[in-house]
């Protein structure tokens, strides 16, 4: 579970608000907060924005296109990939939506200098079966120039083989389990013989949260039902202890930058004590 950053908690809250206005959860509202909890100027691409937000709000969202910080899940990619690079790794990010692959299209372009089609690939649906191979064909040459393929979930069914890819990266949630397990099978292929980490990036206190909840709720009752073991409550799992460097490096550098960024608070407090100290001792 990953924690949004203020401007995306402010933004999901108003709209985990409007669900009990309606009955179910409409599409166009889990739609918004799927983009939101990605990068908070997603909610400025879909035509269903104004009805929940003003002009003025989605007009301001315009100024945190490119800005990392605003979005935790796009922090992340960001801080991941510089470390992939380094060990030579190759990064597979899919998502259900197209408007988040065109985004991270135009970060990589800004930050990089990635050009779509070399450095970075691009794998939605809408692409023909012969152009799909091709693009597939180019992940996949050893000592090529790409680094990243971005992937539509529903685009990667079954047959498709993606094994130089050792980092997958699911940026939102299914509510069919099914596919996102097709999904990081891409990489779980015959020929493959790197480890491969798997990240699945959820809000937390979103309705991701209770997607991935219930979806994992079905697969035990469905595993209780067909299976003749005992399947253990997914409630009483424990993660096994992974060991992912790559992922320590991110999260102890979070740590670092919070402890500054506390220190720095602090030794602000302590000049203004110390300035107010200093006025009561003159007034004396």
């Amino acid at each position: 579970m990953m924690k949004s950053t203020s401007l995306q908690q402010e933004i999901l809250l108003k709209l985990q608000n409007q669900r009990p206005v309606y009955k179910g959860f409409p599409l166009e509202l889990e739609l918004l907060i799927t983009l939101g909890a990605i990068h908070p100027w997603l909610i400025r691409t879909t035509a269903c924005s104004s009805q929940y937000f003003t002009p003025e709000e989605l007009e301001d969202l315009e100024q945190f296109k490119f800005d990392m910080k605003s979005g935790s899940k796009v922090r992340f990619v960001m801080n991941l990939i510089p470390r992939c690079l380094i060990r030579n790794e190759k990064v597979l990010i899919f998502c259900h939506n197209i408007a988040p692959i065109n985004l991270f299209l135009q970060i990589f372009e800004r930050f990089y200098g990635w050009r779509k089609g070399r450095e970075v690939l691009v794998l939605q649906g809408d692409i023909e079966l012969f152009e799909r191979g091709r693009v597939m064909d180019k992940f996949e040459e050893p000592g090529g120039p790409s680094k990243v393929m971005l992937a539509s979930i529903t685009a990667c069914a079954e047959g498709i083989s993606l094994t130089a890819a050792s980092r997958v990266i699911l940026l939102d949630s299914e509510w069919n389990p099914s596919k996102s397990k097709q999904a990081i099978a891409r990489a779980f292929r015959p020929g493959q013989n790197k480890v491969v980490y798997v990240y699945q990036l959820l809000a937390t206190g979103t309705l991701e949260e209770e997607k991935h909840s219930r979806t994992t709720w079905k697969e035990w009752v469905s595993d209780m039902i067909f299976s003749d073991e005992h399947v253990e409550d997914p409630s009483h799992w424990q993660a096994p202890k992974i060991e992912d460097e790559l992922l320590r490096e991110i999260v102890e550098e979070d740590r670092a930058a919070l402890f500054h960024r506390i220190m720095k608070n602090e030794k602000a407090s302590n000049v203004i004590r110390g300035k107010g100290m200093l006025k009561k001792m003159r007034d004396k």
